[in-house]
């Protein structure tokens, strides 16, 4: 096996980045002086490019301003010339690094007093082999022309020019160019083996402070509309795993043969408020649209004041507008009745009327129901990653091309756009994809990827979860913690959540409920600043959702 070199610019590149912003100066032979050019467009890769093109990941930055304060380094790098010895015993008295790649003690000296003069730190670093130079931005700015701006995204700030400097006409024949101060971050997200663990999820979505303040589901009830049923096996095998309460369910309705859908639901809400009640409704799957609408007017009819989750979906366009004004009036009754029914938009993008086999088309763009009654809160889906304390770092749309998966998203081709659906990003939804002005789903949205879904126990053993049916049972659980959290201040649960949602979307809130989801899309929307139809309002803060819903809660009983 060769040896591996690293080369010499790739050190000083690890160095730049562990320095912060940094830029980058290369000592060569001398070349011809000459005025500075003007200053250069940013460049397409760079973060000001990206913002400017609105063109990947960091196409969600924003631009903040010019920066006239704070530090950044300057690493000067020097040539690099032929080492040679007329003997082998004078190289044992030679340090081959230093003679190597330094420069000439008049060189070095030269750029030193340069620099010093005008008001700029030097430390000379490797034996000279390169100056680390500190000073105040607009200070860097003035002697190698660079323009640093700030980007922010939520809570990640950097600093960028948006071009190369350029290098002072005094030291060009010593310095031939300068580079770009960048501290735009490096993706450090990370996604746990295995799928995250309850603790992890609790962690990411910030349920951990509820969770050390004793609200754990205690005294809430969470349903469950189910088309399969449990594997008592995995359940109690995935509570000893994670050292968490027995399971205690109520099953209503025909016995079912155990199926990975329903114990995956009961398990996430069961990972987030382990003390909650859990209530399953089984309705067969194959039961006429009437008969779904009857089972499920049955079900809300033996629940108040109640979270209701539901994984299960069929095309709008399947139902009759007979049948989808019933559905309809059995969500309405439960809104009326304290309830807060959310359900998952799908599993196959934007194409929510797709058959198996079918090539995606326009025809078949379409969403789900129920998720698409305004009665209920639609759950789409995200890819989650964490940094590496555990904490939330970003989510993108989740999107499978190659298998046609995704957040299920888009407009209601029944239902009218309801006057409370209404936050930053809806008007130019509508003028962009939504001419008719339909219910628009996903409200809200939570990890549905199973590149980083949740660890879980099924009937194959222990499997990793995904897809909006495991968004759904999210947001259910953390309603429920939000509701005890009311409790615990004295105030009724919120209930319906969407009227809600929307309005600490639309006004400024003590703490930010959402993450605004804004990369990715579900193969036809994009996700966008504010409300899209591949994330609808962003994944949960849960911590900073409870806090908000205790001051909304007194003002919108």
């Amino acid at each position: 096996m060769s040896a591996i070199v690293m080369p010499i610019r790739v050190l000083v590149a690890a160095l730049a980045a562990f320095l912060g912003a940094t830029l980058l100066v290369q000592y060569v032979a001398p070349s011809t002086r000459g005025a500075a050019p003007a200053r250069s467009r940013p460049a397409p890769g760079s973060a000001a490019g990206l913002v400017q093109h609105g063109t990947g990941v960091l196409s969600a930055y924003r631009d903040l301003g010019s920066v006239t304060r704070g530090q950044v380094s300057l690493v000067l790098t020097m040539r690099t010339r032929r080492f040679s010895s007329r003997s082998k015993g004078s190289m044992l008295h030679v340090d081959p690094f230093r003679s190597r790649y330094a420069p000439s003690a008049h060189s070095l000296r030269r750029v030193e007093r340069y620099l010093r003069l005008r008001g700029l730190g030097v430390a000379p670093q490797l034996d000279g082999a390169w100056l680390l130079v500190r000073g105040a931005v607009d200070r860097v700015d003035r002697i190698f022309h660079i323009d640093v701006h700030r980007y922010g995204r939520r809570h990640l700030p950097a600093f960028e020019s948006s071009s190369p400097g350029t290098v002072p006409t005094d030291i060009r024949g010593m310095v031939s160019g300068a580079g770009r101060i960048s501290t735009m971050p490096i993706r450090t997200d990370i996604v746990p083996a295995g799928g995250f663990s309850p603790s992890g999820i609790q962690a990411a979505y910030d349920i951990t402070p509820l969770i050390n303040q004793g609200i754990d589901g205690r005294g809430q009830t969470v349903v469950f509309v189910e088309i399969d049923g449990l594997d008592g096996a995995s359940l109690k095998a995935y509570a000893a795993r994670f050292h968490l309460p027995p399971f205690h369910i109520t099953v209503h309705g025909p016995a079912f043969q155990p199926g990975d859908e329903a114990t995956m639901d009961v398990e996430v809400v069961h990972a987030i408020a382990p003390m909650a009640k859990l209530v399953v409704y089984n309705i067969p799957g194959n039961t006429s649209n009437a008969e779904w609408d009857s089972r499920t007017a049955q079900m809300i009819s033996h629940v108040s004041g109640d979270v209701i989750s539901e994984s299960v979906g069929l095309c709008e366009s399947d139902w009759s507008a007979a049948d989808l004004r019933a559905l309809q009036l059995a969500y309405v009754k439960a809104d009326l009745s304290g309830e807060a029914p959310f359900a998952s938009t799908g599993d196959n993008g934007a194409f929510g009327c797709i058959q198996n086999g079918q090539v995606p088309s326009t025809s078949n763009l379409g969403i789900q129901v129920p998720a698409g009654c305004p009665g209920v809160t639609a759950v789409g889906g995200t890819r989650l990653s964490v940094t590496s304390s555990g904490s939330w770092f970003d989510e993108t749309a989740w999107e499978d091309p190659i298998e046609t998966g995704g957040s299920g998203g888009g407009p209601s081709i029944f239902f009218k756009q309801p006057g409370w659906q209404k936050a930053p990003g809806v008007a130019a939804q509508d003028i962009l994809n939504n001419p008719s002005h339909g219910r628009m789903v996903p409200d809200v949205s939570a990890d549905a990827d199973n590149a980083s879904g949740m660890d879980i126990n099924l009937t194959g053993g222990r499997s990793e979860g995904g897809g909006t049916s495991q968004a759904a049972p999210i947001w259910a659980a953390i309603t429920a913690l939000a509701d005890e959290y009311l409790g615990s201040h004295h105030h009724a649960p919120v209930g319906w959540m969407n009227p809600a949602l929307y309005h600490l979307a639309s006004t400024k809130q003590p703490f930010p409920p959402f993450h605004d989801v804004v990369t990715g899309t579900n193969l036809n929307y994009p996700a966008a600043t504010g409300y899209d139809m591949a994330t609808g309002l962003g994944s949960p803060d849960a911590y900073n959702l409870a806090r908000d819903l205790l001051h909304y809660s007194p003002a919108h009983p």
